[in-house]
């Protein structure tokens, strides 16, 4: 909220300094007394700033993080195994992801998740546009297996609109992993309705 409320002031004040030298050039009149003016138009677009700004991602961008937009196209777009190591990052996708998501947590070296590996590939490019596929490391990421009670790997939890639905433990393949995001009704609506936006859109394009 302070960056966003800066961000204005400093766009207001330059605004009201040029308009106000203009005016007062063709005035004849002394630049400093545009002064007046200029605090006050940015005072105000300050406080616009401050509302408007965070709705816009600029923020989010200027601190490193994609805005929602760019959540959005980088989640629809891909067919694979997104890498997640960062807390943040993953809060994000939960929340933003209109497609149920996919977590898995394995361990380099452990070999029920090397055996998930490939499945799991398969299974990201089978349902690109209708699941989003995550993969933590549970060493880096031990803060979030800690926080989702991860206690075997590989650990496997679905999450639909940010909530819970379901999760599993050890090696799946590709079937077992499509059984598991529909194995519950908000799994299996959220599917196909995700599906369906996206038929309806590419048909809209074309």
């Amino acid at each position: 909220m302070i960056q966003s409320i800066l961000i204005g002031v400093g766009v207001g004040a330059a605004v009201a300094l040029v308009i106000s030298l203009l005016v007062r050039w063709g005035n004849r009149e002394s630049p400093l007394a545009a002064v007046p003016l200029m605090v006050m138009f940015g005072v105000g677009l300050g406080g616009i700033g401050g509302l408007v700004i965070p709705m816009t991602g600029i923020p989010d961008l200027l601190r490193g993080h994609p805005g929602p937009s760019h959540v959005h196209n980088d989640l629809e777009a891909t067919g694979s195994v997104r890498a997640v190591t960062d807390d943040t990052e993953y809060q994000r996708i939960l929340m933003d992801a209109r497609a149920p998501v996919l977590t898995v947590f394995t361990r380099e070296g452990d070999p029920a998740s090397n055996r998930l590996r490939e499945p799991l590939q398969a299974f990201a490019q089978e349902r690109q546009g209708r699941t989003v596929v995550v993969q933590i490391d549970a060493e880096r990421g031990r803060a979030m297996a800690m926080r989702l009670g991860v206690e075997a790997l590989p650990a496997l939890i679905v999450h639909i609109d940010g909530r819970r639905v379901a999760s599993g433990q050890g090696y799946h393949n590709v079937e077992g992993l499509a059984a598991l995001v529909d194995g519950t009704d908000d799994g299996r609506a959220a599917s196909r309705a995700f599906a369906a936006s996206g038929r309806a859109q590419r048909g809209q394009r074309e």
